[in-house]
C-alpha cells in the first residue's frame, strides 16, 4: 500500500470514468506508448485466441477519447524467440519503448514466453531495426536467448521497461513467478508456505535497452499478511520534485531521491487486486 500512498499524497485526486474502448475483445495485459512520428498511441496486449502473439491497437485521441482502433492480423512479433515454445508459445504482457542513439533509433519490446522443455514463463527481447524513421508496428526481430529464466525458482513474467532521463539510465522491473510452482490453493500458490514471488529491477543499457548492467536486485518481495499468494505487474514512475531535483536545500532532500525525488512502484496482489 505504502507506494500508493505515497503517490496520492504528491497528487490531487479526482473520478476517473470509464470509457468503452474495444468493446468485449479478449484483450488482456496492455501496455501503452506513445509514437510521436504517427501523434497515435498504440496499446499492446497478450497472445489472442487466433494465434496473433501480440495484439495491437491504436488511438488518436487517447486520452482524452476513446477511439481506439483493434489492428486485425497485425502480428509485430511473428516470430518469438528460439527458446520458446513453438507449439505453445504463450506471448504474454507485451511492453514496448523507444530507445534512441545519437543518429537513430528503435523500437523495444519486452515479453514473456513459454520456454521450451521447463513448462515455465521467461523474458525476452524484440527489436525493430535501427533507423531514423524506425516504425513502432515492427517488425520485431526476436533475440536468441532470453532475457530473464530463473526456471528453478518458477521462470520470470511481466517485464516493464523505465527510462529516467535525469540519470539516463534504462531499467526493466519484472516479477520472478514462482506462484508458476507453488503448492495450490488461490492463484496456484495460496497454500502455505507459497513461493516467493519477488520484483527484480535489471539496469539495460540506455542505448539499446536490452544489454544487462550489472545483476537484478531485488527490490519487493510478497507479504503473505498483506499480498496473499502473489505480487506481479510491477510498473514504475518516477516523480521528480519541483525544480528538477537540483535543489541544494537540506530541507527538501531526503532519503527518497535528490531534491525530493520519488520512484513510485504500482503493483497486483490478491490475485487481482492493485
Amino acid at each position: 500500500m505504502l507506494p500508493i500512498l505515497t503517490l496520492l499524497h504528491l497528487f490531487p485526486l479526482s473520478t476517473a470514468h470509464p470509457q468503452s474502448t474495444l468493446g468485449n475483445r479478449n484483450f488482456p495485459d496492455p501496455s501503452i506508448t506513445y509514437d510521436p512520428s504517427t501523434d497515435k498511441w498504440y496499446a499492446f496486449a497478450t497472445q489472442s485466441d487466433d494465434d496473433i502473439h501480440v495484439q495491437v491497437a491504436s488511438s488518436s485521441s487517447f486520452p482524452s477519447g476513446s477511439d481506439w482502433t483493434y489492428l486485425p492480423r497485425t502480428d509485430i512479433l511473428p516470430v518469438p524467440g528460439k527458446w520458446v515454445n513453438s507449439s505453445q508459445p504463450e506471448i504474454w504482457a507485451p511492453d514496448v519503448h523507444f530507445v534512441n542513439s545519437s543518429s537513430s533509433g528503435k523500437w523495444v519490446m519486452y515479453y514473456s514466453g513459454l520456454a521450451s522443455g521447463s513448462g515455465y514463463h521467461c523474458i525476452g527481447t524484440a527489436s525493430t531495426a535501427s533507423s531514423s524513421n524506425a516504425s513502432i508496428l515492427g517488425p520485431y526481430t526476436a533475440d536468441d536467448e532470453p532475457f530473464a529464466c530463473p526456471t528453478s525458482k518458477g521462470g520470470a513474467i511481466d517485464a516493464s521497461g523505465f527510462y529516467d532521463e535525469q540519470d539516463d539510465a534504462r531499467w526493466v522491473v519484472y516479477k520472478v513467478d514462482g506462484s508458476a510452482k507453488g503448492p495450490g490453493g488461490p492463484c496456484g500458490n495460496g497454500l502455505p508456505p507459497g513461493e516467493p514471488t519477488p520484483f527484480m529491477l535489471q539496469r539495460v543499457d540506455a542505448r539499446d535497452g536490452v544489454t544487462k548492467v550489472g545483476e537484478p536486485i531485488q527490490i519487493l518481495d510478497r507479504d503473505p499478511e498483506l499480498d496473499g499468494p502473489l505480487i506481479e505487474a510491477p510498473s514504475l514512475v518516477k516523480h521528480v520534485a519541483r525544480g528538477g531535483g537540483d535543489d541544494d536545500d537540506d530541507d527538501n532532500n531526503d532519503d527518497h531521491g535528490r531534491g525530493g525525488d520519488r520512484w513510485v512502484l504500482f503493483y497486483s496482489s490478491h490475485c487481482f487486486n492493485s
